[in-house]
């Protein structure tokens, strides 16, 4: 009587607890689910944080149609004269001011200390004045007077920092950022922007499309020549060897690749973001007509001076010979525009030894 009793009681003890158990349950799996919760969140904080903390102190990455175009014109003018780096100019402006937008620690004079201010500083219009008189007189007049630098001028902020930095490289020249920025981690960011502008930017004068051997006399119809044609020549004609390498004129995209009328072969690459002499910005094609053969595809990228093609006489040709065109398109609404091909085209140093291109 007394075990069956003590059955019952157990009986109902292990009920209780198992209702109990399953009543707790749902607690116990939410408070699971935030542990969990708390735990992964942790970890991706602390991965995050690791992988993407020190970006997230830089400055924003600087997109094409954000960089201020018209100040490109200073910056070469600066690398023209001391020989620094138009990008590396532009980097340091950009993260001390981001670009003339804020000043941080030195209010009214774009963030340069007062020490390099003081011992370089430098007036462009007087830099150019000083260089047009010594050109025409070969000395410099001794009743010429000097045009003060301004700290408030741009162009005179950008020719003394230059001054500062001619002829400095390496840890000399970390030394030197360092003293502008005041601060390493701006150094390094200054260094990256300064690679990432000569990236974004081909300026000026780019690649010759043909071995360096062959110069400006291989040119056989210019630009614009009427002569036998029904129409205005739109490119330039190069008259070389068949077979011989053609190269693309600078970075970038291949449009179309292949058999075109009156080409035989034709090739179209488009080179966004080209910067002329003048400072301004605009998406440049150049093609390429008669090749024997085509060695890009369209879609392809391609770096400035690659070979693409050999030279052929496919099409409407009276002879081996590279037809080169510049299209130019100012803005994303504005009609492609031919233009002459040669203002844009570094004719090769026959000083040097030939080849370069290769």
């Amino acid at each position: 009587m007394k075990d069956s009793k003590q059955k019952i009681k157990g009986k109902i003890r292990k009920a209780i607890l198992s209702k109990l158990f399953l009543a707790s349950l749902p607690l116990f799996g939410i408070l699971l689910l935030i542990l969990v919760i708390v735990a992964i969140s942790g970890l991706f904080f602390g991965v995050f944080s690791g992988l993407f903390g020190s970006q997230m102190e830089a400055q924003h990455i600087v997109y094409l149609d954000e960089f201020p175009i018209e100040l490109i014109t200073s910056y070469r003018e600066a690398e023209d004269a001391y020989g620094s780096p138009w990008a590396l100019l532009a980097g340091i402006h950009y993260v001390q001011t981001n670009f003339s937008t804020f000043l941080l620690f030195y209010p009214d004079d774009y963030n340069l200390p007062d020490d390099i201010w003081e011992e370089y500083k430098i007036s462009r219009d007087d830099y150019f004045k000083r260089k047009e008189l010594i050109e025409a007189n070969g000395v410099l007049p001794e009743d010429y007077k000097p045009i003060p630098p301004r700290r408030d001028h741009f162009p005179d902020i950008v020719f003394t920092v230059a001054n500062f930095l001619q002829d400095k490289e390496n840890e000399e020249l970390d030394k030197s950022l360092d003293q502008i920025t005041l601060d390493k981690k701006k150094t390094e960011m200054a260094k990256m922007y300064y690679w990432l502008f000569q990236t974004m930017f081909k300026i000026g004068n780019a690649f010759w499309p043909i071995p360096d051997q062959y110069g400006l006399e291989v040119i056989s119809s210019h630009f614009g020549d009427g002569e036998d044609r029904s129409k205005p020549h739109k490119g330039l004609d190069l008259a070389i060897p068949l077979g011989e390498p053609i190269y693309a004129f600078a970075d970038g995209i291949v449009m179309s690749a292949g058999p075109a009328r009156g080409y035989g072969n034709y090739i179209v690459i488009e080179h966004p973001g080209f910067i002329d002499k003048d400072g301004k910005k605009a998406t440049i094609r150049t093609g390429y007509g008669h090749e024997r053969t085509v060695l890009v595809r369209q879609g392809q990228k391609v770096l400035g001076g690659q070979k693409i093609a050999e030279v052929g006489s496919e099409g409407e040709s009276t002879g081996p010979h590279l037809h080169f065109e510049v299209k130019v398109k100012e803005t994303f609404l504005s009609p492609w525009k031919f233009v002459d091909p040669l203002p844009y085209l570094t004719p090769p140093d026959k000083n040097k030894e030939p080849g370069g291109n290769k």
